[in-house]
């Protein structure tokens, strides 16, 4: 008898602790559904978040890209007038600024700022082939896309004050070495006397012009040598997103 009821006793213990792990995993296994619940939530809510500030910032993006072109397309306006040449020159600079894998705003920069200094003394023909020497001059000096924008820059600022000089002219030597070489070859001197020639005030933007013009050819030569950078197939990207943005 005492044996019987020492069985029973064992068997409701044993019952009891069984109850109580099975209460446990249930608590656990509530506990695992409410955290995977709210970690569920949280991505979720994540995502919402992303794809709110993915739409935000495109729109930003796209507005920028339009403003940047529409910039672009008055830079160019200043020259051409708002006649159809306007758009030969906006798709002459946009076809340079990819085979020279640089910017089409320094480009479009470029291109009005020599257009305003020559004062018409030259074709539109002629202005473009300037703007693609001096852009594959500046690749070929191996600048960095923000030494190449500051070289164009002062350039540009050179010829609108009247003659390339001072400090102007010693950031295109710096930065952009093979646009210097280009002009003093054309001349038939050597670096050094193109400071003293440049001192004389005898830069101007007629001696600019007619240097690319003669040296076009022997900068697209070295030019055609060159494989692209990876920081310039980059920048060429941009800007080719920017190009399908604008077709908006």
């Amino acid at each position: 008898m005492a044996i019987r009821l020492e069985f029973k006793a064992d068997s409701k213990q044993a019952e009891n602790s069984l109850y109580r792990m099975q209460r446990s995993v249930n608590k656990i296994d509530t506990n695992v559904q409410k955290t995977t619940k709210s970690l569920r939530g949280l991505a979720t809510t994540a995502k919402l978040a992303a794809s709110a500030f993915a739409a935000i910032y495109s729109v930003k993006a796209l507005t920028r890209t339009a403003d940047n072109f529409i910039n672009i397309e008055n830079r160019i306006a200043l020259v051409t007038g708002r006649t159809k040449e306007l758009r030969v020159a906006f798709v002459s600079l946009q076809a340079i600024s990819r085979e020279t894998r640089t910017s089409l705003t320094g480009t479009a920069d470029l291109f009005s700022k020599i257009a305003r200094s020559v004062e018409g003394a030259y074709n539109q023909e002629q202005l473009i082939t300037t703007v693609k020497a001096i852009q594959q001059a500046i690749v070929i000096s191996g600048s960095t896309a923000e030494s190449a924008d500051a070289a164009i820059v002062q350039l540009g600022q050179g010829l609108a004050a009247g003659a390339l000089r001072g400090q102007e002219l010693n950031s295109v030597m710096e930065q952009t070495q093979r646009v210097a070489k280009a002009i003093a070859d054309s001349l038939g001197i050597g670096l050094g006397q193109l400071r003293e020639i440049a001192q004389q005030g005898k830069l101007n933007s007629d001696v600019v012009m007619q240097a690319f013009l003669d040296q076009a050819e022997a900068i697209n030569a070295e030019f055609a040598q060159l494989d692209a950078t990876f920081g310039q197939s980059f920048l060429r990207l941009g800007e080719e997103l920017g190009f399908i943005f604008s077709e908006f």
